[in-house]
């Protein structure tokens, strides 16, 4: 009999899944999501809320070397319920990860994981290269994974493009779907929720300095 509660695929759901994906760690017994310390402490008890209200579970946060947090979910039963996905234990990497069909057949679920994906691997940044725009960035080494995300993005009605060195990034580039993703997506990251809202305010992009003292005012 299971330990945990189990969800029905919803936003929630797809969130959670696009955390795993991003920056996640999965083994036997314990998934391990790594974040920054201390810019990410108020996402690091967001994911740990989240679990509990998923599956009833209590999750930990540890530091780890100084600038790294890790939200520690004890549970075979999480791992198990993650691994339905057809998401495996061990490199991410040589195991192709990439977002679920089950997921990407499911619009709620889908805009929780690309959520979850930009949350931990992307985020919203100033270009200022003889012009100035903001972008929404995903990068990945895991070329599965980016397809996929391009894939969700055109889904529900962005049109993404590959981008930085060696391709390894997903933007979305216009000013108008910038808008539109902050508004239909959204952020469960207090970094991306503090540059999403002086966008939208002032249209400028907060630099990493600024971002960072308004974060530890807070």
């Amino acid at each position: 009999m299971s330990k945990i509660m189990i969800p029905t695929l919803d936003e929630r759901v797809g969130e959670f899944i696009g955390i795993v994906l991003g920056d996640g760690n999965i083994q036997h017994k314990v998934i391990e999501i790594t974040l920054e310390n201390p810019w990410e402490i108020h996402y690091a008890n967001y994911v740990k809320n989240l679990v509990y209200t998923l599956f009833k579970k209590n999750a930990t946060i540890r530091t780890k070397f100084g600038n790294s947090l890790g939200v520690m979910i004890y549970s075979r039963d999480i791992v198990e319920f993650v691994k339905r996905f057809g998401i495996k234990e061990g490199n991410k990497m040589k195991s192709k990860i990439e977002i679920p069909n089950e997921i990407l057949n499911n619009n709620m679920a889908l805009i929780g994981c690309i959520r979850g994906l930009v949350d931990t691997d992307g985020g919203i940044f100033f270009k200022q290269n003889g012009y100035k725009r903001a972008l929404i960035e995903f990068k990945s080494f895991s070329k599965p994974l980016r397809n996929s995300f391009k894939i969700g993005l055109k889904k529900i009605g962005f049109t993404p493009s590959d981008s930085g060195s060696g391709k390894i990034a997903v933007r979305i580039q216009t000013q108008e779907e910038i808008k539109k993703y902050i508004t239909l997506v959204g952020s469960s990251n207090q970094k991306n929720i503090i540059r999403f809202d002086a966008y939208i305010k002032n249209g400028v992009v907060p630099s990493k300095k600024e971002l960072c003292n308004s974060i530890m005012r807070q």
